[in-house]
């Protein structure tokens, strides 16, 4: 009797302790993965919120362009060139900005001894367009420059006859000092590249001008799922997705700066970063 009362609890126990197992791991599976998309739907959201807000400051410099383009005194052959870098020198100052310049419409500056017939900026602009353009390290100074320019109206008309180009350089850093405030984690990584993969913002400074994933996925076969997705970011999608570098994983999100020449805002978190409470709850299940 003692026997089959033994064989009977263990059977029960048993199939308590089987029914207790698969519970378990069901709950611990469910739990990961709804962490996981809660996490991405996260970073994407940062990630979008990031593009929109690169969007406001770059519209902002635009506005200042297209409204000095309207300054009649800028288009007036009766007022002298000191005059008209005086005029822009002070809205420089007024918004900011690092420094300006005026060109005619043959792209020579009235201020230096340049032509800038041959910069996308300028020939956007003598379209009526306001421009920014994708920023590139000087050979002369070695900074980060970026020309936001717009058209000069004949008499200060806008939508009438352009005469020329006005264009205005903000602060080099702006672009790096948004996408460094960005904090998802302690170890969050976001960066902007433009249209050809090349990166033009990123928490660390080094990579800026002299980094490319897409061109370095040739020859680094680690690389090419992080590629895959510049692939996407460059033709504008947004999205998540995760990848393994140097074995450690990231979750990543992307999303498009409307109204730039094809920037994209990358948004990388360590996944040891997120997941660690998820980690010790599926422990204690």
């Amino acid at each position: 009797m003692k026997s089959i009362k033994s064989r009977i609890l263990i059977n029960v126990i048993a199939i308590v302790a089987a029914g207790m197992i698969v519970l378990g791991v069901v709950s611990i599976v469910v739990n990961y993965f709804a962490s996981v998309n809660m996490i991405k739907t996260s970073i994407e959201g940062t990630a979008q919120v990031t593009a929109t807000r690169i969007q406001y400051e770059m519209d902002a410099y635009k506005n200042v362009a297209m409204a000095a383009g309207a300054v009649g005194d800028l288009s007036d052959p009766k007022v002298s060139t000191t005059e008209k870098q005086t005029i822009l020198n002070n809205w420089a100052s007024q918004y900011g900005l690092v420094r300006s310049n005026l060109l005619d419409t043959n792209g020579d500056s009235y201020f230096d001894d340049n032509n800038y017939a041959d910069r996308d900026y300028f020939q956007h602009a003598m379209q009526g367009e306001t421009f920014v353009s994708t920023p590139v390290r000087s050979a002369i100074t070695g900074e980060l420059t970026i020309i936001v320019a717009g058209p000069l109206w004949k008499d200060g008309e806008m939508g009438s006859e352009v005469v020329g180009v006005v264009y205005f350089v903000p602060d080099e850093n702006f672009l790096n000092n948004i996408v460094s405030s960005v904090k998802v984690t302690e170890n969050t990584n976001a960066y902007l590249i433009d249209n050809a993969g090349n990166t033009i913002a990123d928490v660390d400074p080094e990579k800026v001008c002299n980094e490319n994933i897409i061109t370095q996925a040739q020859t680094d076969t680690s690389l090419q799922v992080l590629a895959n997705y510049y692939e996407k970011m460059i033709a504008g999608e947004s999205g998540t997705g995760e990848y393994i570098i140097g074995g450690k994983s990231k979750l990543f999100g992307y999303a498009p700066v409307e109204e730039s020449d094809n920037w994209s805002l990358g948004l990388a978190v360590p996944m040891s970063d997120l997941m660690g409470p998820v980690y010790t709850s599926m422990a204690i299940t």
